[in-house]
Order: structure tokens, then sequence, then C-alpha cells
């Protein structure tokens, strides 16, 4: 994957902190790569609250959730 390949080069010579990244197509993992080795513990609950407002906004948007004020 040409494309991931120039991603990762780009994280490492601008020294941005990502940890990692996957390339996925529906249930199956087709690529991915670890900046951080899984050996350190880290924080993540930032991402945590991302990840679940955009899923709750994709869910509103599809009609599968609403909310009554």
């Amino acid at each position: 994957m040409r494309q991931l390949d120039e991603f990762i080069k780009e994280v490492e010579s601008e020294g941005l902190y990502v940890e990692g990244i996957a390339v996925a197509d529906g249930d199956s993992v087709l690529a991915e790569h670890h900046f951080v080795p899984n050996r350190r513990p880290r924080c993540i609950y930032s991402h945590t609250k991302s990840y679940t407002s955009v899923a709750i906004g994709m869910a509103i948007d599809d009609m599968q959730l609403t909310i009554f004020v």
C-alpha cells in the first residue's frame, strides 16, 4: 500500500505524535502500523470521547438514534 507507506514516512519525518494507523475493509484489517510500542501504557480517554461522539452523530444522521429534549 504505497499511500500508507508515504503516510508512515511523513509522520516519522515530521516527528508527529501518531500512535498507530489501521486500514480496514469491513471486518478485515488490511494493514496496520504502530509508531509506539504496545508495551507502553497510555491514556486514551480523549480518543474514546471522540469516537463515541462520531458514532452518535452517524447514528443520528442515519436516523438510527433520536434525541428528545
